[in-house]
C-alpha cells in the first residue's frame, strides 16, 4: 500500500520557518539599503544601525523630512512617520 502525504503539514512547516530564515540572513549594506530612496530624488540625511534594524531620516524630493525604519536583512520598510 503507497501512502501519500499531504502537502499541508509541509507548506505550514516551510510558512513557519520563514521569519527564523529572515532573522538568520546577512544584514545589507547601508549603501544597498538607502539605494531605492536616493533613486526616487531623496537626500538621506543621517543614518544609524541598530538592533537589525536600519534608521533612517530622509528628504523626500518635494522637500517633507521623513524618518524611516528599515528591516536591515530585507530592506522592507517597518515604519515610516513625519520628521518633527
Amino acid at each position: 500500500m503507497i501512502r501519500l502525504l499531504s502537502p499541508l503539514p509541509l507548506a505550514l512547516a516551510a510558512f513557519a520557518a520563514g521569519p527564523a530564515l529572515a532573522e538568520t540572513a546577512p544584514l545589507r549594506p547601508v549603501s544597498d539599503l538607502i539605494r531605492p530612496f536616493e533613486a526616487k530624488g531623496e537626500r538621506i540625511r543621517e543614518t544609524e544601525m541598530d538592533d537589525g534594524q536600519l534608521k533612517i531620516e530622509v528628504v523626500t524630493a518635494e522637500g517633507r523630512r521623513l524618518k524611516r525604519v528599515l528591516d536591515a536583512r530585507t530592506g522592507a520598510v517597518l515604519r515610516e512617520a513625519l520628521d518633527d
